[in-house]
C-alpha cells in the first residue's frame, strides 16, 4: 500500500463568482488579485466536488511539500490491530510523509528495545534524504491534520533541532481514565519531530525513556495545540513501557465512564478504542485462495454460532469463486451487538492484502463467480455493484433512483460495493454506527471525491436483513 498518495486536492476559481457563502472563501484568501487557490479543507465534505461539476471551480494538482518528511514507527509486530490502525491514521493525514519506516526487525536485545528501533529508523530515513522524521507510536492516536500542524508549527518556530507538543494526554481504554501533563520544555516521544542533528546524540539502547534523553541533548521548542491532535493510548497489552499502562496508576485523575471525553478528543475513532478494550471477545482468522497477491479481500463478520445455515451458503459460494482472493473472518464470540459488529471491521486492517475489499456477512452469499477476475484491472477507488437484499419483499440494491448517483440512506447495502484497500484504510472507522453503518461509510467515501465505477451486475444475495439476529 502506498501511504503517500491522496494528497488533498487544490482548486482554482473558474467562474467569476461563487454563489453564497463561498464568495467569502475566495475574498478572504485573495492577496495579489490572481485567481485564488483553495483546498478540500476550505469546504464541507463533498462541496468542492459539486462546485467543480457546476463549473465554479477547476481542479488542479496537489501542492508538493518542499520538506521531505519521514515517519518512524517502532514496533515488535505483536499488536497487529494497533499497527493496522496506525497505518490507517497515516493514510488519512492531510499532509503525507514521503517515507515510512516500520521498525519491526528482529533484535538481539532482551526486553524493551524502543531506543534501538528509533535509532535504526532515524538513520535509515535521514540517509534517504529526509529533512525531518516524525515519531509515531503504533498504539497512539493522531488527528488527520497532525503532520500538517506539526510541520507548520515547526517552521514558524524557526525549525529547531527537535520539536513537539509540550503536553501529554494519556488515556487508559480499559479503565476509562486519563491524565493530562504539561511539560513545556520537552515533548513525549509519541509527539516529537526530530532533525538530522539527533544522530549526534548518544543512544542508550537500554533506556526506556528516549524522549527525555533526546530533549536533554538537543535544542528544542514545544507548542500546545488548541485541541488534542495526539493522544497516548494506554492498554497494558503485550510488552509496554511507562506507568500509564497500569490499570491502577495514581496519576489518572479524570474518569470517563461513558467514553464521551475520549470521543470529544478522537471523534469517530473512539469506536476502535472501545473495541480494543474488549478485543478478547473477537477471533480473527483468514483463508487464502489462489496466488500470494489476492485481487480481493473478502471481510466476513461471524455472529457467534447464530446463523449456521446462512454460513454454509456463504462458504459454498466462496468455494465456487474464481481468481486469487482471501476471506478474513471476524468472529464475535460473545454477541456484543450491532455497534461493536460495525466497529469490528477495523480489526481486519492488519490482515488485508487484496487490491480490493468486499464485505460479505456470514449469511450472505455470492452468485457471480467470475467477478473477482473481472475487476482486477479496473482503476478506481470504488466499484459499485448490485445485490439482491431481502427487505420489504426483496429487491435489487442500489435501487434505480440512486444508481449512478450519490448513495441514499436505506437504498444501499454493504455488499453493493468494492473499495480499494487505501479507501478502506481511510474511511472504515465511519462504519461504526449501530444502524446503517454501510451508508455512513460509503456516503463519506463518495463525498470525498473518490473515483467511482458503476458495474451493472448483481453479485450477491442476502435473504434477510438480520442485524445480527439468530436465523
Amino acid at each position: 500500500m502506498n501511504l503517500c498518495r491522496n494528497v488533498p486536492m487544490r482548486y482554482k476559481l473558474k467562474a467569476l463568482t461563487v454563489n453564497g457563502a463561498f464568495n467569502k472563501i475566495f475574498t478572504r484568501k485573495q492577496t495579489d488579485g490572481s485567481l485564488t487557490i483553495v483546498g478540500d479543507r476550505d469546504f464541507p465534505p463533498g462541496q468542492a466536488r459539486r462546485l467543480v461539476k457546476k463549473g465554479f471551480l477547476e481542479r488542479i494538482g496537489p501542492e508538493e511539500s518542499a520538506i521531505v518528511i519521514g515517519i518512524v514507527i517502532p514496533t515488535k509486530g505483536n499488536r497487529p490491530y494497533f499497527l493496522g490502525k496506525a497505518k490507517s491514521l497515516i493514510v488519512r493525514q492531510t499532509v503525507k510523509p514521503k517515507y515510512i519506516r516500520i521498525v519491526n526487525d528482529e533484535t538481539s536485545l532482551n526486553g524493551i528495545d524502543i531506543a534501538y528501533r528509533y535509532h535504526l529508523g532515524f538513520k535509515e530515513l535521514f540517509n534517504k534524504g529526509c529533512n525531518v522524521v516524525i515519531c509515531w507510536e503504533d498504539d497512539d492516536w493522531y488527528a488527520d491534520n497532525y503532520i500538517e500542524t506539526l510541520i507548520e508549527k515547526w517552521q514558524k518556530a524557526d525549525q529547531p533541532a527537535i520539536y513537539g507538543i509540550g503536553q501529554s494526554i494519556y488515556y487508559h481504554i480499559v479503565t476509562k481514565q486519563y491524565a493530562v501533563f504539561v511539560h513545556r520544555k520537552r515533548a513525549s516521544m509519541m509527539a516529537t519531530l526530530v532533525t538530522r542533528s539527533v544522530l549526534r546524540s548518544e543512544f542508550d539502547y537500554k533506556c526506556s525513556y528516549l524522549d527525555i534523553e533526546l530533549w536533554k541533548s538537543n535544542q528544542g521548542k514545544t507548542f500546545v495545540p488548541d485541541k488534542p491532535i495526539c493522544v497516548g493510548i494506554k492498554h497494558g497489552f503485550t510488552t509496554v513501557g511507562g506507568g500509564g499502562h497500569q490499570k491502577k496508576w495514581d496519576r489518572y485523575t479524570i474518569i470517563d465512564s461513558d467514553s464521551n471525553k475520549l470521543k470529544n478528543m478522537v471523534g469517530q475513532d473512539v469506536s476502535f478504542y472501545k473495541l480494543m478494550a474488549i478485543r478478547d471477545n473477537y477471533e480473527i482468522t483468514k483463508l487464502s485462495y489462489g496466488g500470494k497477491i489476492p485481487i480481493v479481500s473478502v471481510i466476513t463478520r461471524i455472529h457467534g454460532d447464530k446463523r449456521p445455515e446462512g454460513f454454509k451458503k456463504n462458504q459454498r459460494s466462496i468455494s465456487k469463486m474464481k481468481g486469487d482472493f482471501e476471506q478474513i473472518f471476524i468472529k464475535d464470540k460473545k454477541g456484543m451487538g450491532l455497534y461493536y459488529a460495525n466497529s469490528s471491521f477495523q480489526l481486519a486492517l492488519s490482515e488485508i492484502k487484496g487490491k480490493w475489499v468486499y464485505l460479505l456477512d456470514d449469511d450472505d452469499y455470492l452468485v457471480d463467480y467470475n467477478i473477482f477476475n473481472e475487476i482486477k484491472d479496473i482503476q478506481a477507488d470504488v466499484i459499485f455493484v448490485k445485490a439482491w437484499i431481502g427487505i420489504r419483499g426483496g429487491g435489487i440494491y442500489p435501487q434505480d433512483n440512486v444508481w449512478g448517483k450519490s448513495p441514499l440512506r436505506g437504498s444501499i447495502g454493504g455488499g453493493c460495493f468494492f473499495v480499494s484497500k487505501e479507501i478502506y484504510f481511510k474511511f472504515i472507522h465511519h462504519f461504526a454506527y449501530e444502524r446503517m453503518g454501510d451508508f455512513e461509510f460509503i456516503s463519506r467515501v463518495f463525498d470525498s471525491g473518490a473515483k467511482c465505477v458503476w458495474l451493472d451486475r448483481t453479485i450477491s444475495k442476502t435473504f434477510n436483513v438480520s442485524r445480527g439476529r439468530i436465523e
